[in-house]
């Protein structure tokens, strides 16, 4: 099976103001022969962007039938895991933290969670649409569309962001050891369970109790 694919992955450093907000820039470089589909699955993680320089993926979130993604494809927060298959393809990606979601993307997490769709054509994405001429056709090499994209993203970076801190702040809490319990998170956070659910809801995708076991 081995000599039937080959397989290269890059990873990119985001500027330092970027960072808080984004999980990795990678491109992901595939050949296969002829014929040949590779499958894999990625395990459940925050939304993630994915821009294909040719041949995009087919996939499904869960254990749903596989079906063709879109050059711009948005996968939003999972709690299952990403099944797909790739033939030979170019693929830039573009992980977002919970606080990214809050400043960059228009729209509620839970609205797009465990599901994908079409960045290019769904409105809440709009400010991302643009990175997929940037690596379409780009004739240039991987290192300068890296940078064409952190600078990008750069231009955007002074967007307002309602509830940022406070996002912040959970996403710290929700990765500390010691908060085991939605009471715990709720106190941390000082607010009550009510605006708990709402604020995970809306930036996180999923209820407060299911991303503590996530």
């Amino acid at each position: 099976m081995a000599e039937d694919f080959s397989i290269d992955v890059q990873f990119y450093t985001l500027s330092e103001e970027l960072r808080p907000y984004f999980t990795a820039l990678y491109l992901f470089d595939i050949s296969c022969r002829d014929g040949v589909r590779v499958q894999d699955c990625l395990h459940p993680e925050w939304a993630a962007m994915r821009f294909s320089e040719n041949t995009p993926p087919i996939g499904a979130v869960g254990p749903g039938p596989l079906k063709m993604q879109w050059p711009f494809v948005v996968s939003g927060p999972t709690s299952q895991p990403i099944n797909f298959q790739l033939v030979t393809s170019r693929i830039w990606g573009l992980g977002l933290q919970p606080a990214g979601w809050a400043k960059f993307v228009d729209g509620h997490a839970r609205d797009f969670a465990d599901r994908t769709v079409d960045g290019a054509s769904d409105p809440a994405f709009a400010v991302f649409a643009p990175i997929l001429d940037l690596v379409r056709g780009a004739n240039a090499p991987s290192d300068e569309i890296a940078e064409r994209i952190n600078a990008y993203l750069m231009r955007h970076i002074d967007r307002p962001a309602r509830h940022e801190l406070q996002v912040m702040k959970c996403h710290d809490a929700l990765r500390d050891p010691k908060c085991r319990t939605v009471v715990e998170l709720g106190e941390q956070l000082g607010i009550s369970a009510r605006s708990l659910e709402r604020l995970c809801g809306r930036y996180f995708g999923f209820p407060p109790k299911l991303l503590l076991r996530r």
